[in-house]
């Protein structure tokens, strides 16, 4: 039998709330987890990099650095090189240390951020939990290599009540109230290294949707996925 199996970054910035004490759990349980190897990450005026890297982790990372500061900016190679980011880190489990040390979240835009991070415990991140516990992560998930299939620029809905654009689902559905913003969508696939480790139970595939922040720098705000696998 099939089914769709997916991983979505909910990416309506004013429609996800999160309880007060439970923001606050989470901001610091992610800011603990950047201490898991008992270092810091490496951070910039951008985002940042754990000291423990992969190669192919350190390669994407400083060629999307030297892509953000260089004069104009290059939009398509930008928003490609983000969306690599992201899935080299966030797929690579034999860098982490523990179920916490969510990789990525520094990509994504910060109003979703703790969502994701608190998302990712329970989904992907709960396998890598038991694997930790049960003989280690060395054998298991490390991205080695990641191809873009499209690129290409987006209007991005946003739901927010008193926005003056109106979108509808369906064409039985209540209308709902937002703004469309400027944004970027990029597709990619990605292999992983390989190993004993059964990854065909694993995403190798995603659709992701950035934006630039109030920062002006480019953030994820949601990751799909449309994959089918055998149940």
């Amino acid at each position: 039998m099939k089914q769709k199996k997916g991983f979505i970054l909910y990416a309506s910035i004013l429609s996800i709330i999160v309880s007060l004490f439970g923001g606050f759990y989470i901001y610091k349980t992610m800011v603990g987890s950047q201490d898991v190897d008992k270092s810091t990450l490496k951070k910039d005026d951008y985002y940042s990099i754990r000291n423990n890297a992969t190669q192919l982790q350190k390669t994407l990372y400083k060629d999307l650095i030297k892509s953000l500061n260089e004069k104009p900016r290059n939009e398509k190679e930008i928003y490609e090189l983000l969306a690599k980011n992201y899935v080299a880190d966030f797929y690579t489990w034999t860098n982490k240390y523990r179920r916490n040390d969510v990789g990525g979240v520094q990509f994504v835009h910060e109003d979703i951020r703790a969502n994701v991070f608190h998302q990712a415990q329970f989904k992907t991140y709960n396998d890598l939990y038991y694997y930790l516990e049960n003989g280690g992560l060395a054998e298991t998930l490390e991205v080695s290599d990641i191809r873009t299939l499209t690129s290409k620029s987006i209007e991005y809905f946003i739901h927010d009540k008193d926005g003056e654009d109106v979108f509808y689902e369906d064409e039985y559905s209540e209308p709902i109230h937002g703004t469309y913003v400027d944004a970027y969508e990029v597709k990619v696939t990605w292999n992983y290294e390989d190993t004993q480790f059964n990854t065909k139970n694993y995403e190798n595939d995603a659709t992701i949707i950035m934006m630039l922040n109030d920062d002006n720098i480019p953030m994820i705000v949601e990751v799909s996925h449309d994959e089918e696998i055998d149940a």
